[in-house]
């Protein structure tokens, strides 16, 4: 799911936010200050001075008689000026148009930019932050419960016709675990390494198709590997059969998934353990040796 820093960092901007925009709407009343919203529109009134008028997700108007001794900027918004409406600085409006009443006068520049995306943007910016986080989180989800899925069936298949180096790599995890960590974040560093140092040539070239076959075969023989260690962890085999363990470490792992902040976080740790208990084990080909006292 989603990963702690980048939520984190969502969160951390949404305050910033909050604060300036409480700082910009409580400076609103003052007469010669500065008008800023985010989200919204900014209207300047007949007889009233402002700065500057600024308005990120809305349009800006100044009615008849009102002035703008600074700026006028709409994002996302159109500039409306109204007859008699004053702009001694620049008026800007990027994702709309600048609407200017017979008598209006401008200072500056008119600067209207992506006018033709108008239409489009008022949609986003209805969204509250609240919406846009918890859109990613039902978007993660989704990636997350498809994640699952794939893995679930490959795991199913891999155990009717290779159980054996499944065992052997499960086995590899459980006897070898910090070996298996090191191993699985050892194999991420060489190969984001090879790929930094390849880059743009013709080896690069050549060896991308190689790497992302050999990381997918790695990944897949990890994941259910994992899952696999973790049912046998929790519940014995009956009758011999892997599919049961199988099934009830994935879905615990899955559980683990959906938690916010630490579950993707969990999720992506406890498969390094998978993959590299695969490069140790020689792709299950080899025996498990014990830890080391």
């Amino acid at each position: 799911m989603l990963t702690s820093c980048p939520f984190l960092a969502i969160v951390i901007v949404t305050l910033a936010l909050g604060l300036l925009c409480a700082t910009t709407f409580a400076a609103n009343d003052l007469q010669g200050s500065d008008m800023v919203r985010i989200g919204g529109d900014v209207t300047v009134d007949e007889g009233r001075v402002v700065k500057d008028a600024v308005a990120i997700g809305g349009s800006v108007t100044v009615h008849s008689g009102g002035c703008v001794t600074g700026n006028a900027v709409a994002i996302g918004g159109d500039v409306h000026l109204k007859a008699n409406a004053h702009v001694e600085g620049d008026t800007v409006a990027i994702g709309g148009d600048i609407l200017k009443a017979e008598g209006a006068s401008l200072g500056g520049s008119e600067v209207a930019i992506l006018s033709g995306a108008k239409h489009l943007l008022p949609v986003f910016w209805k969204w509250s932050l609240l919406d846009i986080l918890y859109g990613s989180y039902l978007a993660s989800l989704m990636l997350h419960i498809l994640v699952v899925l794939v893995i679930a069936a490959l795991g199913v298949l891999l155990l009717l016709f290779v159980p054996g180096p499944l065992q052997i790599i499960s086995s590899t995890i459980r006897q070898s675990a910090l070996k298996s960590a090191g191993w699985g974040v050892g194999s991420i560093v060489v190969i984001s390494l090879l790929l930094i140092i390849t880059a743009g040539s013709l080896l690069g070239i050549l060896l991308v198709p190689v790497l992302v076959v050999a990381v997918a075969v790695v990944a897949v023989l990890g994941c259910v590997a994992l899952r696999l260690f973790v049912g046998e962890r929790t519940v014995s085999a009956s009758g011999g059969s892997l599919m049961k363990p199988f099934l009830v470490g994935m879905l615990i792992l899955a559980a683990i998934g959906l938690v916010p902040l630490v579950g993707g976080f969990v999720f992506l740790v406890a498969n390094l353990f998978g993959v590299g208990a695969v490069l140790v084990s020689r792709f299950g080909l080899g025996q498990p040796r014990a830890a080391a006292l």
